[in-house]
């Protein structure tokens, strides 16, 4: 399941969120990131909170913070991840010069 805002920030319609992996909007560098955040929390380590740049449809990288939260269904462990823009806060620390590394040109 995904929500409209999601696909907002992608510039894609819900549908195909529904349709894609999470792994398809993940900038390369967070893959790896991302999935063992996903892992561990599916094991049941606890809630999980990371930083990751997606891929908007257009190409342009957006920064969210994604939170993982591990859901008990009908015996099966399934993983919850809302995600919250970052964009903007990230933009202006990487100005600032707080930043290290710029992910997106």
């Amino acid at each position: 399941l995904a929500n409209g805002a999601l696909g907002r920030t992608l510039g894609v319609a819900t549908a195909e969120l529904a349709g894609r992996p999470l792994q398809a909007w993940l900038h390369a560098d967070a893959a790896a990131l991302a999935q063992r955040a996903i892992d561990e929390c599916a094991r049941g380590e606890g809630e999980r909170r990371v930083e990751l740049g997606l891929v908007t449809a257009g190409g342009h990288g957006r920064w969210v913070q994604m939170l993982l939260r591990r859901l008990d269904h009908e015996d099966e462990a399934r993983v919850l991840a809302t995600f919250s823009d970052l964009s903007d806060r990230r933009g202006v620390d990487e100005a600032a010069g707080s930043l290290p590394v710029k992910m997106f040109g």
